[in-house]
């Protein structure tokens, strides 16, 4: 990495498309509500002290789903301080960081 603002972007969002697809039985996703999933995913990235990832999914529920039930408990979760101070721009913060993801052998 070469720690360029944008780098730490594209990890991020990579990271948030492809985390999960080793994590599930195929079809489980798609049988709960996408802003149902991305709420889950944010609280296990929150819990796994991935704070960008986490605000990262939740700032995405909140302006994709904006009238769900799920974007109004997001909008509670990015009041947590550690989870809030990870979206104003890309900070250097060791807080803040996203851990490489564990890829299989």
């Amino acid at each position: 990495m070469d720690g360029r603002p944008h780098s730490k972007a594209i990890i991020a969002i990579l990271y948030l498309l492809l985390g999960g697809l080793g994590c599930s039985p195929v079809g489980a996703a798609a049988d709960r509500h996408p802003d149902g999933v991305l709420f889950e995913r944010a609280m296990d990235a929150a819990e796994r002290k991935q704070f960008t990832a986490a605000h990262l999914t939740l700032e995405t529920l909140i302006d994709t789903y904006p009238d769900s039930e799920y974007a109004d408990k997001a909008r509670l979760a990015l009041r947590d301080p550690r989870i809030a101070s990870c979206g104003d721009g890309w900070t250097t913060s060791l807080d803040c960081e996203i851990a490489e993801p564990a890829w299989p052998n």
